[in-house]
């Protein structure tokens, strides 16, 4: 499984403005520790914590909506980076199939040239010599024709 925790935090607070880091950095590290492990979270079980804070008990109901939606917020996050990983692998294939197809076509030509240049393959002169050793007698049919047939 790719791990997602390899992340680097980006301040992009208003110039001049601090950063959360600089005036309440005990609630970021806590907030950073929390989306880590989310994120090495199965997806499972990210359905699972949603239900868990949804129904928890001895809480306000708008309490709970707000946990359930942060962590619905974290499923949404590890299903687009899951997503975003699935494509990228998915382009880098379809770039090698290029490659590969590209190889393929130019092996063909190649071979195309050669032939036409360096008269009949190898496998041209057996097939013909086998066409010719057919019509000088040999009776019935070919080995690969007759080994289920018999007169």
């Amino acid at each position: 499984m790719c791990d997602f925790t390899k992340w680097k935090r980006l301040d992009l607070e208003a110039p001049g403005e601090p950063s959360l880091s600089q005036t309440d950095p005990a609630r970021r590290k806590e907030a950073e520790r929390q989306t880590n492990n989310d994120l090495r979270k199965p997806i499972q079980q990210l359905i699972c914590d949603v239900h868990e804070e949804a129904i928890a008990p001895n809480r306000p109901v708008e309490e709970s909506l707000i946990h359930a939606t942060k962590r619905m917020v974290s499923m949404m996050g590890r299903v687009a980076l899951a997503h975003e990983r699935s494509s990228r692998i998915l382009i880098w294939l379809t770039a090698v199939l290029a490659f590969l197809t590209l190889a393929i076509v130019g092996l063909t030509i190649l071979l195309l040239v050669n032939g036409q240049r360096h008269g009949p393959t190898t496998s041209l002169e057996r097939t013909r010599a086998g066409h010719v050793g057919c019509q000088c007698g040999r009776a019935g049919l070919p080995a690969s024709l007759s080994s289920g047939v018999s007169p």
